[in-house]
């Protein structure tokens, strides 16, 4: 009986009274409100700040910073209409990635998820038309391995965000594919064609829709969920990542100009202070 009574009362306190949740990365601190990482490990991502490409929501720096389109959507055809992320893919946002993908850490899935969604609340204007949300699939295989797909995490926290459906089963990977990051540009191009297909064109016919993954670099993973889904009667697809790798010449080594991404967070609604922006 006095077991029980401390297991309510401690039931009725954390009810009443939650606990602050561990930090997801260093799980030392207590992790911010709506999003599972600390101040300290937040901070560490390169937040995409403008000028950014209209299309793709890539960094434009140096002298693609005066154009509104950046070269690789000048020179490469991509079937959906805009793309938009959070940070840059490289530095800690790789390395939280990597220890999602291939250490399957479904907490930091969870808490990446959950700054993905209040990215898109914060900037919902720019998903508004939207009318559905799509993950990437992965291949059932990989998906049973890893168990969990990162990417239906985040759509269904973008989902809620947005108060949008969320349809995880409409589009289906029917072969499991190399792994991008393992190829050139070319063979990531032939790698995922005709890897996707509709199951429900019905559910999709006329709708604009949200694709949602991971990380976008060449874009054609996500150019070619777009395509099939286009084919199946969609209007038109959108996607969001959490983050989008930088392929542009002008950020070869040695070339990169003195305005960085930044690490300013003040885009997101978060109880507490502000973060520095440095």
């Amino acid at each position: 009986m006095v077991g029980f009574l401390r297991d309510l009362a401690t039931g009725l306190g954390d009810l009443f009274f939650p606990r602050p949740q561990p930090c997801a990365i260093c799980d030392r601190a207590a992790a911010r409100p709506k999003v599972g990482l600390c101040a300290d490990c937040l901070s560490r991502l390169p937040f995409l700040t403008p000028p950014l490409c209209e299309r793709c929501g890539r960094l434009l720096r140096n002298e693609a910073a005066n154009r509104r389109i950046c070269g690789e959507c000048e020179r490469e055809g991509l079937f959906f209409a805009r793309a938009r992320a959070v940070c840059l893919y490289e530095g800690p946002a790789r390395a939280y990635l990597h220890e999602v993908k291939f250490h399957r850490s479904l907490c930091l899935a969870r808490a990446l998820a959950g700054l993905l969604a209040v990215y898109a609340r914060e900037e919902r204007d720019l998903f508004r038309d939207y009318e559905v949300i799509v993950p990437v699939p992965l291949h059932s295989r990989r998906e049973e391995e890893r168990g969990f797909n990162q990417a239906a995490v985040m759509a269904g926290a973008v989902g809620e965000a947005l108060r949008r459906s969320v349809l995880a089963d409409v589009l289906l990977r029917t072969r499991q594919t190399e792994v991008q990051s393992r190829l050139d540009r070319k063979a990531r191009r032939e790698n995922v064609r005709g890897a996707f297909r509709v199951t429900l064109p019905s559910v999709l016919a006329g709708r604009r829709v949200l694709l949602v993954d991971d990380i976008m670099t060449t874009g054609y993973t996500a150019s070619e969920c777009a395509r099939v889904m286009l084919r199946a009667g969609a209007l038109e697809i959108g996607l969001l990542t959490l983050a989008n790798g930088s392929l542009d010449e002008e950020w070869l080594e040695g070339e990169k100009s003195s305005k960085q991404p930044g690490r300013c967070s003040r885009f997101l609604n978060l109880e507490g202070p502000s973060y520095p922006c440095e």
